[in-house]
């Protein structure tokens, strides 16, 4: 089915209305209308192949400089049990359990939450201690913000608002 030309007369106006302060992509039915405000802005895209140069940008600017964050972390925390270059060497993008991490000396020790309240206790030389958990209250903004467990995406939002055509199956009943 066609976009009609008021609608992508409409989507063109607005894409060059916001072109200074957004990166706009409207995809209306098979049509793909793009509409960016600087050359890097949709990099990488689902609609065409991911180049060379964008691997290297992403790498660069998004995975080089977290990863090296995470590192550091990890090494200021652990400075005393490990080196940099053993952080590297485990920071490989592996899962450890609470055994391995113990093992390769990424924690300290193995508990529950009664052992944690008595080394904090200990730590801070006092016997007596109060523990209180916050629990942030339900509240329906929280709720549309996307912190619950259903997932509105814009494709349910469009199925749920679009008039569609349905077709009745009777099974062959007679009324």
């Amino acid at each position: 089915m066609a976009v009609d030309a008021w609608q992508i007369s409409f989507l063109e106006q607005l894409c060059h209305t916001l072109n200074d302060s957004a990166s706009l992509i409207f995809l209306a039915r098979e049509n793909l209308l793009e509409c960016v405000s600087g050359p890097k802005k949709d990099w990488p895209t689902a609609f065409e192949p991911v180049t060379e140069e964008q691997i290297q940008y992403i790498n660069e600017k998004l995975i080089s400089p977290a990863y090296e964050r995470f590192v550091n972390i990890v090494a200021k925390s652990r400075k005393d049990v490990l080196t940099i270059e053993q952080i590297r060497v485990l920071a490989d993008g592996s899962i450890y359990n609470a055994p391995e991490a113990l093992e390769n000396k990424l924690i300290d020790d193995i508990g529950y939450m009664p052992e944690a309240i008595a080394l904090a206790k200990s730590l801070a030389k006092i016997t007596d201690a109060k523990v209180v958990e916050y629990e942030k209250p339900f509240s329906f903004e929280n709720f549309l913000e996307a912190k619950s467990i259903f997932r509105i995406d814009r494709d349910t939002i469009y199925e749920l608002t679009t008039p569609q055509l349905m077709y009745l199956w009777d099974a062959g009943l007679k009324f």
